[in-house]
């Protein structure tokens, strides 16, 4: 009977973590260099508009609208993760997310580049 409440209470996390997932959020994100140099990378500190939807991560900023479709079941339970793209340009990279559900801190970078990028949900 034990084993039977523990794995009730295990699929009921997991599922709820799931359905946290599934979740549409939006929010405003500061966007700010953290590694690289301006000149190569841009000056940073712009604010853009975000939205998680499904597995689906949709950004704007300067009337610029990218949508980018990334496996978020690749995430960690705890909400944490790497989620791999290829950009407009071919070019491969990542957004890591940290833990968490809906708006929270992302990093990040384009393979063969300098740039490294820091996305903290706006206050």
């Amino acid at each position: 009977m034990k084993n039977t409440a523990i794995i009730f209470a295990a699929v009921s996390l997991l599922s709820s973590i799931g359905a946290a997932r599934a979740e549409d959020y939006k929010w405003i994100a500061v966007i700010t260099l953290e590694g690289g140099v301006p000149q190569n990378c841009g000056d940073g500190n712009v604010k853009a508009f975000v939205e998680m939807k499904g597995n689906t991560l949709i950004g704007e900023h300067n009337s610029h609208i990218w949508k980018v479709d990334f496996d978020m079941s690749s995430l960690k339970p705890d909400g944490s993760g790497r989620l791999w793209r290829t950009g407009e340009k071919k070019r491969r990279g990542y957004l890591e997310l940290e833990a968490g559900v809906g708006p929270r801190i992302m990093h990040g970078h384009e393979e063969n580049s300098s740039c490294y990028w820091l996305w903290t949900p706006h206050k």
